[in-house]
């Protein structure tokens, strides 16, 4: 049964969680299966999946702009799921930001980021559209507080303890 409101998740590419890859082939879009272009996603270190409703939405490649999305055909399912991804990239775009790293979406499916229908529900959750892509807003102070800088050093050893 489909739930009332859309469950979003995202999971490690190589998490035991996600089925795609190991016991389910990998999304394809329409141009990889009538062209046999290959999709180059895989269950590697620092990719993942976004999955909505248990169906994958967005595969996101380690260090990497560019993007992999499956939105469904019909509306109104396009447009909640394309809300519900933006709002999940957001979230992540915030959370690695405190990592340093940041998400910058430059690519979606191999074309660029802005010419995507995807486009208007980034920047509905906040993305701006710079010259290189999608990129987050700025939300952690420029300069850290005592506590971020002790809790970033604490992390850092407890990682590679």
């Amino acid at each position: 049964a489909e739930p009332t409101a859309a469950e979003v998740v995202f999971l490690a590419a190589s998490d035991p969680a996600n089925p795609y890859g190991a016991m389910l082939p990998w999304p394809r879009n329409e141009n990889e299966a009538t062209e046999g272009a290959h999709h180059s996603m895989s269950r590697t270190s620092g990719a993942g999946i976004i999955l909505i409703n248990g169906a994958p939405a967005a595969f996101l490649r380690r260090r990497n702009q560019s993007l992999r999305i499956f939105l469904p055909e019909n509306e109104p399912e396009r447009a909640l799921f394309a809300r519900e991804l933006a709002k999940k990239l957001a979230e992540l775009a915030v959370r690695w930001q405190a990592r340093r790293s940041g998400l910058l979406i430059g690519e979606i499916n191999d074309a660029p980021a802005r010419e995507h229908f995807l486009a208007r529900f980034l920047t509905e959750s906040g993305f701006i559209d710079t010259v290189g892509g999608f990129q987050m807003r700025r939300v952690t102070p420029m300069v850290p507080s005592r506590e971020d800088f002790t809790a970033e050093i604490d992390g850092d050893l407890s990682e590679s303890a």
